[in-house]
C-alpha cells in the first residue's frame, strides 16, 4: 500500500489534515518556515492504534520529517514513540508538552501558522481490548464494521481496489474514537459520583492503569480524610518501587520486585491424557486476594545490607524468626531469601530470581514473562529444586515450611535459608485509626545518627517514625465497586457497558498495586497478593496431581487424584512413583467412583455436577493439607470438563471435547490461521491456511513416537517505533516503516527447555548454553539426536531421556565438545 500512498492515491496534499481543511473552502498554502512571531496551529489526532495510521497521513518531505523525529527522538526537539500507545511530546523545559513542533509554516486565509501535532491514542484507554470492544464498552454504536470477513481483512488493499464504495463505508466505522473518548469520561464521572468521590474527580488518563490510579488515590484520600495528594504520597512512598530502587548499593533494591504467578508443568512426561479432564480455576483469585488484603499506611522497617560486600553476616531464617517473628503481621511483611548451600531434598514451591545486571531495570512483575517457551534470560523467575535465590518469603511461604515439610526438611530450610533483605510493618507500632497515625507522625521526636567507633566501625542509628495503620482494600474501594456492579446486568444492553466498565476497574486495581509507575504501588502488599495465589495453586496442583498450572488454576484427571492416609508432605509428592511404591500415597477417583467421558452430566455440562466437583476439590485439599488455611478463603470455578488433554512446554496445552478442540493455551504463539506456502518451479506458491499450534498438539497426540517435523510459518506484525529504530537500516532499505506490516518466519520448536525442573541455576545454565550452541550450529537443539528412520522425532523418548538426565543432576546431554 506504501506505493499507492507515495503516489498520492489517498492524499492530495502532503498532510491529510490539510486535505480536510480544503473541503471547507479554506485557502491553504505552505510557505517557507518562519520561526518568528508565528502562532501555532495545534492539531490533535485521535484514533485507535495510531502507529498503524500515523505515517499514512503524510507524504514527501513531511513524511521524511515525521520519520526523522521517530528515528532521532529527543525530548528537546520532539519524541514519537509507541509503547502501550502512540505518544508525541516535547520537553524543552521541566514541563512536558504533548506535541511535536514541526519546522513547517502554512498560510491559512492570509494568516501564518506553524504546525504542532499531538495525538490521543485510545489503544490503552480500557486496557488490552479491540476497537470494537472499546466502542461496545462506551455505548458507541459502530456501523459497517462487520462489512468484511476476517479473511477479507487480510487483503484490504484488494478490497479497496475491487470495491472502493464498500471500503469507504467500512472505513467510516473507524471514526468513532472521539465519541468513545468522551463516553469513557462520562463513565468515570458516573463512577466517581457513585463512590462518593465527586470532589476528587479527574479527567480520565490515556491508559486504564493511570485512570484507576487516580480513582484509587481518590478513595484513599477520602478514607484517610485528607485533601492533599502530596501528603498521601509522603506516607505511602516508603514501600513503593521508586523508593526501593533509589539505593542501588543496598540489598533493599531487591524489594522493588513483585514476583508473578505460578506457571509450572507438574507432570512433564505426560503428553496425551484421556479424560475426564477438569480445567479448574480459583474463582476471582486476585479480586478476592484484594478483598483479603490490608493496605498499610506508613513507613515499614527495612533490613538491608551493602549489596556488593563479601563480609555481610546475613541472619539465617531461624535467627530471623527468633528476632522478628513476634513483630510480623500476616500479609504485611516480605523477605528475600537465598540458600547458603544446596538443599539435600527437592522442592518446587519457592521460585528463584536472578536480577538484571542493571539493577535500575527492575520494573515488571514476572507476569509479563512467565511461561515463555523461549530460553529464559535474567530477570525472570524460575524454580530450582535444590536451590533458592532471592525467593520471596511471606506468611503463606512460612506456613508451607512449618506445615508442608517434614521435620528434617523444615530444619534444613531454617538453617540454610539466609534473609538477604526484608521489610515489615511492626505489630507493636500499629495504630487503629488514621487520625491516631497522623498524630503519631506529627509528634515523633526521633533523630538519626552516624558515627565512627574504634576507627573502623561505622555505626548508623535511625529513629524514623514506624507507626502505621492499615485499611482493607476491599473496604477502601473493591467492595463498593462489586456492590455497584451487581446493579448492572450483562444481559441488558443499556446496562452492559457499566457492568464491564466496573469489572475492568476492579481488575486493574491489582495491576496498579504492583506497578512500578504509581506511588500507590506497594511491593510488600503486591508480593503478598501474588504469593498467596502461588501458594493456593500449589496446594491445588499437588492435591489433584494436576497438569499445566497457570497463575490461578490447573487441569487434573477426575479419576486420578492424590490420596494419603496421613497429612501430605512435600517429600512424598516430589517423587510420586517412589511414594506409591512405599504406599505412602495412592491414586484414587475424586468422587469415589470412576466417571466416564460419556457421563450424561459431563455431556450436558450440568451446573450442579460442576458445583459438586468444586466443593469436593476444596474438601480434598483440606484433607490432604489440613493446615493450608488459605483454602478457607477461596472458591473454585470449573471452566470445562474435557475428554482429553495434550501438553507441551511449561504452560501450553490443548483440551479436546469429544472430537473437537475446546481450548488452546500456548504462550508466545497465536491461536490463529496462518498462510501455508510451498515451492513450485522456484516460486513461492500459497496453498492454503493452517494453525501451527493445532498441528503440533495433534502430532504429539497421534504420533508421539514418530513426531512429524514442524513447518515454518509466516507471522505478521505491525512494526512499532522501538523495533523500527533497532532495525532501521534493514527496514528502510526495503521501504518498511513504523505502522507497516512486517513478516517474520517462525517455527515452533519440538523441544522446549522450560518444561523441566532443574536442580540449580548452574545446571540450568549448562543446558541453556548447550541448547543455544546447538541452535546456532544446526538451527535446532536436541531434536536431531532423536530422529527416526522417517526423519521424524521420537518425541516421547526424547522427553524421557532428557528428563532423567536432568533429574539425575547431569549438566549436559553431550559429554564431548559439539
Amino acid at each position: 500500500m506504501k506505493s499507492f500512498v507515495s503516489s498520492g492515491l489517498f492524499l492530495n496534499s502532503k498532510f491529510a489534515i490539510l486535505d480536510y481543511l480544503y473541503q471547507y473552502n479554506t485557502f491553504i498554502r505552505e510557505i517557507p518556515y518562519d520561526n518568528n512571531n508565528c502562532n501555532y496551529l495545534y492539531i490533535d489526532i485521535i484514533g485507535f492504534f495510531l502507529i498503524a495510521d500515523l505515517l499514512r497521513l503524510f507524504q514527501q518531505d513531511w513524511f521524511e520529517e515525521i520519520l526523522a523525529i521517530i528515528e532521532n527522538s529527543n525530548p528537546q526537539t520532539g519524541v514519537i514513540s509507541h509503547d502501550k500507545r502512540l505518544r508525541m511530546y516535547t520537553k524543552k523545559t521541566r514541563k512536558e508538552q504533548p506535541y511535536i513542533f514541526l519546522k513547517r509554516t502554512v498560510l491559512i486565509n492570509d494568516k501564518r501558522f506553524n504546525i504542532a501535532i499531538g495525538c490521543i491514542d485510545n489503544l490503552s484507554l480500557q486496557g488490552k481490548i479491540s476497537y470494537k470492544e472499546l466502542c461496545n464498552n462506551t455505548d458507541v454504536p459502530v456501523e459497517y464494521k462487520e462489512t468484511y470477513t476476517k479473511a477479507e481483512k487480510k487483503y484490504m488493499l484488494e478490497q479497496y481496489l475491487t470495491n472502493s464504495d464498500k471500503f469507504e463505508k467500512y472505513a467510516l466505522g473507524d471514526l468513532y474514537n472521539y465519541s468513545a473518548l468522551i463516553n469513557n469520561h462520562y463513565l468515570y464521572s458516573k463512577l466517581y459520583k457513585i463512590l462518593g468521590l465527586e470532589e476528587f474527580i479527574n479527567f480520565p488518563k490515556p491508559t486504564i492503569g493511570a485512570s484507576v490510579f487516580k480513582l484509587y488515590e481518590a478513595a484513599l484520600l477520602k478514607s484517610l480524610n485528607i485533601k492533599n495528594s502530596n501528603q498521601l504520597k509522603e506516607v505511602l512512598k516508603y514501600s513503593c518501587h521508586e523508593f526501593f530502587i533509589q539505593n542501588l548499593q543496598s540489598t533493599q533494591v531487591y524489594l522493588a520486585k513483585t514476583n508473578g504467578g505460578r506457571c509450572y508443568n507438574n507432570r512433564p512426561l505426560d503428553h496425551s491424557i484421556k479424560g475426564p479432564i477438569v480445567d479448574i480455576d480459583i474463582k476471582g483469585c486476585y479480586g478476592n486476594g484484594l478483598r483479603l488484603q490490608e493496605y498499610a499506611i506508613g513507613r515499614p522497617i527495612i533490613i538491608e545490607y551493602p549489596i556488593n560486600s563479601k563480609i555481610n553476616r546475613y541472619l539465617n531464617l531461624r535467627e530471623f524468626l527468633k528476632k522478628y517473628e513476634s513483630e510480623l503481621v500476616k500479609g504485611l511483611w516480605i523477605a528475600r531469601i537465598s540458600t547458603s548451600k544446596n538443599l539435600s531434598f527437592d522442592q518446587d514451591f519457592f521460585y528463584s530470581w536472578y536480577p538484571p545486571k542493571k539493577l535500575s531495570s527492575i520494573l515488571l512483575t514476572d507476569s509479563f514473562f512467565e511461561g515463555d517457551d523461549e530460553i529464559l534470560e535474567n530477570d525472570h523467575s524460575k524454580i530450582y529444586s535444590r536451590q533458592i535465590h532471592l525467593g520471596i518469603l511471606e506468611h503463606e511461604g512460612l506456613n508451607w515450611i512449618y506445615t508442608a515439610c517434614n521435620k528434617k526438611n523444615r530444619e534444613e530450610l531454617l538453617d540454610k535459608l539466609n534473609v538477604i533483605t526484608a521489610a515489615y510493618y511492626p505489630k507493636s507500632k500499629r495504630v487503629k485509626t488514621a487520625k491516631e497515625f497522623f498524630h503519631k507522625l506529627e509528634s515523633h521526636k526521633g533523630r538519626n545518627y552516624c558515627y565512627v567507633k574504634k576507627s573502623e566501625k561505622i555505626v548508623r542509628i535511625q529513629e524514623e517514625c514506624h507507626y502505621w495503620t492499615s485499611l482493607n482494600i476491599g473496604e477502601i474501594i473493591v467492595n463498593n465497586l462489586l456492590k455497584e456492579r451487581e446493579k448492572y446486568s450483562k444481559k441488558v444492553s443499556n446496562e452492559r457497558s457499566m457492568n464491564n466498565f466496573i469489572k475492568l476497574n476492579i481488575n486493574t486495581i491489582y495491576g496498579d498495586l504492583v506497578s512500578p509507575f504509581f506511588y500507590i504501588g506497594n511491593t510488600i502488599v503486591g508480593n503478598n497478593i501474588t504469593a498467596r495465589a502461588r501458594a493456593a495453586v500449589w496446594y491445588l496442583e499437588k492435591a489433584l496431581h494436576g497438569f499445566q498450572t497457570i497463575t490461578d488454576g490447573c487441569c487434573f484427571e477426575l479419576n486420578r487424584v492424590i490420596d494419603s492416609k496421613y497429612k501430605l508432605k512435600n517429600h512424598k509428592i516430589m517423587d510420586i512413583e517412589k511414594s506409591r511404591k512405599k504406599r505412602h500415597i495412592s491414586i484414587k477417583p475424586l468422587l469415589g467412583n470412576n466417571i466416564s467421558n460419556n457421563d450424561v452430566r459431563i455431556q450436558k455440562k450440568d451446573k450442579e455436577f460442576y458445583h459438586e466437583i468444586e466443593i469436593e476439590v476444596i474438601n480434598h485439599i483440606r484433607i490432604m493439607f489440613p493446615h493450608a488455611s488459605i483454602w478457607n478463603k477461596f472458591e473454585l470455578e470449573i471452566k470445562e470438563i474435557a475428554s482429553k488433554l495434550i501438553t507441551h512446554g511449561a504452560s501450553n496445552y490443548m483440551t479436546i471435547d469429544g472430537i473437537n478442540t475446546s481450548n488452546v493455551k500456548m504462550r508466545s504463539y497465536r491461536d490463529t490461521l496462518y498462510e501455508k506456502y510451498t515451492f513450485q518451479s522456484n516460486k513461492i506458491i500459497r496453498v492454503g491456511e493452517w494453525k501451527p499450534i493445532y498441528q503440533l498438539f495433534h502430532d504429539i497426540d497421534h504420533n508421539g513416537e514418530n513426531l512429524t517435523r514442524q513447518f515454518p510459518f509466516v507471522h505478521s506484525t505491525i512494526i512499532k517505533t522501538k523495533n523500527y529504530c533497532s532495525m532501521k537500516s534493514q527496514l528502510k532499505e526495503n521501504m518498511i516503516y513504523p505502522g507497516n506490516t512486517y513478516h517474520i518466519v517462525r517455527l515452533i520448536p519440538e523441544f522446549t527447555i522450560s518444561r523441566f525442573l532443574f536442580q540449580t541455576k548452574e545446571q540450568y545454565d549448562c543446558w541453556h548454553k548447550e541448547c543455544i550452541t546447538l541452535k546456532r550450529k544446526y538451527l535446532q537443539s536436541y531434536e536431531a539426536v532423536y530422529l527416526t528412520k522417517d526423519e521424524n522425532i521420537n518425541y516421547y523418548n526424547m522427553m524421557i531421556e532428557i528428563s532423567k538426565k536432568i533429574k539425575d543432576g547431569a549438566k549436559l546431554l553431550f559429554n564431548n565438545n559439539m
